[in-house]
């Protein structure tokens, strides 16, 4: 049988229409609990989990939505609470599905349900916590030898290295990575490092000490609802000797490298994967997983995460078009100490009147598509927290982004390693997971070979990353914190604070520090959210994704930098240190609306 498919134009990602069922209300939306549990102050209606035949022991619809912040993200005394997207909302999304449609060129169908949240404290206070986010659970090639897709009880052994695993299961590893690689081979422009990808017996992990994991029998019964808050958790010894046995995915990567058919056993298939009673953020059967953003209709200042701008709807408005800042704005003049809207007071607002300093839903939506995908980082089972998705057996599983993960110290020769100066140098590279924290953010180049790359952050994760001749040769992996270990592998600022008064940004991403003072920020979608500016794809989402298997067409990097159309109002009417003045020009407004413009022409 074959495992992979060749290239296609036919991704199709649903939902695809502004009434597409699968545009939901989410797990928790305000209803009238079904199953009689009281709602605060005597109330009708309140955030209620949608099914509670699903809820594990102890708890009911109202108190189980009221637990899940808590442990997911640390809220203590929030109720989480889901609704549907607006249309405007809805919108944005279609916009960033057709967008990754256009540069992911599989016949594979991605199915995804998107909602929005919210998180209300006692008083009904809706505080955003985050900004999007998306939920699956990892597909491992060892999950369809295990229950349910089997009646065959699993054993949990002790291996002689200290490491554990499943009794009498073969390595999975090797089906996997051949996949990838006939895979990619097939593909319009295949990545050359792919060639280069170690075996089995080659590869070499520099593990942590431990992982936490879930002790359950299996990774999927690891994941059901029913055990989301009361399954015992641990931390369990990995030892550096440890050889992975299985590779993970998304499980759009894994259907898309063509391992549907290998689950399809005991009256389950892959999809069960992320069916509603193995995902908590899933109500609809058969899909990869949701993708959930904050719901700003209301919205307040969070407390210590960000705070709350409202949203850009459609990226291609003109009217956000004509107001997009030059890089030097947010590089030497935002204050982000000061309030987050727009006005024409200097000393009392970020944002300048007439701009619009909301986040790019688009982009959002977009980085979510990507994450789905499979542009992830492998942290849920390396790193501490109750977010960890690989259970007991699976501390030595590998995602796939794991394989271009490499410890940073071995990329510039005088650490003790000989270096990466090539293609063949990337098999006998370790990879690591050690935190480790630079001093200084680190810049360079190895060889002609290689591009320039960036490390930055606690996690010591790090590739770099370039095209040659229309191709991806190699990919970035940084990860800026611990804190958020599902995979935004590509930050590019670092957030400064130079003053009780006053807060920035400061560029990191090389192509950011290059890019002219007076040049709009397209903001790739992987990277950190910028208020006010548009995301866009760059080199580093369409290589992750190639590095996955997915058949990429890297057409649309090719677009010329562009010149803010406000560089002439940023040039006339800010100083050498960024602080505005009108005194080059008496006209000068702290305003881009097309009168104030007008003055200074």
């Amino acid at each position: 049988m074959t495992w992979f498919a060749g290239p296609a134009l036919a991704l199709h990602i649903l939902p695809d229409q502004i009434d597409d069922p699968h545009f939901t209300s989410g797990p928790c939306p305000v209803i009238q609990p079904s199953d009689g549990a009281a709602c605060p102050a005597g109330a009708k209606s309140c955030p209620a989990f949608y099914d509670p035949k699903l809820l594990p022991a102890g708890y009911n619809s109202v108190s189980y939505c009221a637990a899940l912040p808590t442990l997911t993200f640390g809220v203590t005394g929030y109720t989480l609470r889901t609704a549907t997207l607006t249309i405007q909302e809805r919108r944005s999304f279609l916009r960033a599905a057709r967008r990754v449609e256009s540069y992911v060129k599989d016949d594979v169908t991605v199915v995804v349900e998107p909602y929005k949240v919210a998180y209300l404290d006692p008083t009904g206070t809706n505080f955003a916590t985050l900004v999007a986010n998306e939920y699956w659970n990892p597909v491992c090639a060892a999950d369809a030898l295990m229950p349910p897709f089997t009646d065959q009880p699993p054993t949990i052994v002790k291996n002689g290295d200290g490491s554990y695993s499943y009794a009498n299961l073969p390595e999975t590893y090797t089906p996997v990575l051949e996949a990838l690689k006939r895979k990619n081979a097939n593909n319009d422009r295949p990545m050359a490092l792919i060639d280069y990808l170690p075996s089995h017996e080659e590869i070499n992990v520099e593990w942590p000490v431990s992982f936490v994991g879930w002790q359950d029998q299996t990774d999927l019964a690891s994941q059901a609802v029913a055990h989301f808050l009361v399954g015992s958790a641990g931390n369990y010894p990995i030892t550096p000797g440890a050889k992975p046995f299985t590779l993970c995915a998304s499980p759009a990567a894994m259907k898309m490298l063509g391992f549907g058919p290998r689950f399809n056993r005991n009256g389950h298939n892959i999809n069960d994967i992320n069916a509603p009673g193995y995902n908590v953020n899933v109500t609809l059967p058969r899909t990869d997983g949701a993708i959930v953003v904050a719901d700003l209709s209301d919205a307040v200042v969070s407390p210590g995460l960000f705070r709350a701008y409202g949203y850009i709807y459609d990226p291609s408005d003109p009217a956000v078009l004509a107001t997009q800042l030059p890089k030097a704005y947010f590089a030497n003049s935002l204050n982000l100490a000061l309030p987050m809207g727009a006005c024409a007071d200097p000393a009392q607002c970020a944002y300048p009147q007439g701009v619009n300093p909301g986040l790019d839903l688009t982009g959002l939506f977009n980085h979510e598509i990507n994450h789905v995908l499979g542009i992830m980082q492998s942290q849920y089972y390396k790193g501490g927290g109750l977010g960890t998705s690989l259970a007991y057996g699976y501390g030595t599983a590998l995602f796939l982004l794991d394989l271009f993960d490499i410890d940073s110290d071995y990329v510039v020769p005088g650490y003790g390693h000989p270096g990466i100066h090539g293609l063949a140098d990337f098999t006998a590279a370790p990879r690591n997971n050690n935190t480790f924290t630079p001093t200084t953010n680190l810049f360079g180049t190895t060889a002609a070979e290689v591009s320039p790359w960036v490390q930055f952050g606690a996690h010591d994760h790090l590739f770099v990353y370039g095209l040659k001749a229309s191709s991806p040769q190699y990919v970035p992996l940084e990860n800026y914190s611990e804190g958020n270990p599902d995979g935004d592998t590509a930050f590019q600022v670092g957030f400064v604070l130079p003053s009780a008064t006053r807060a920035g940004y400061l560029f990191t991403d090389p192509s950011l520090v290059a890019l002219a003072p007076l040049d709009i920020v397209h903001y790739e979608v992987e990277g950190y959210s910028i208020p006010s500016t548009i995301g866009v794809n760059t080199i580093r989402e369409l290589s992750e994704l190639a590095t996955q298997g997915w058949n990429v067409d890297f057409s649309i990097l090719q677009r010329e930098r562009t010149r803010s159309p406000l560089a002439h109002w940023y040039r006339t009417c800010f100083d050498v240190n960024g602080v505005f003045t009108s005194a080059k020009n008496k006209n000068c407004r702290f305003s881009v609306q097309p009168r104030d413009i007008a003055l200074l022409q």
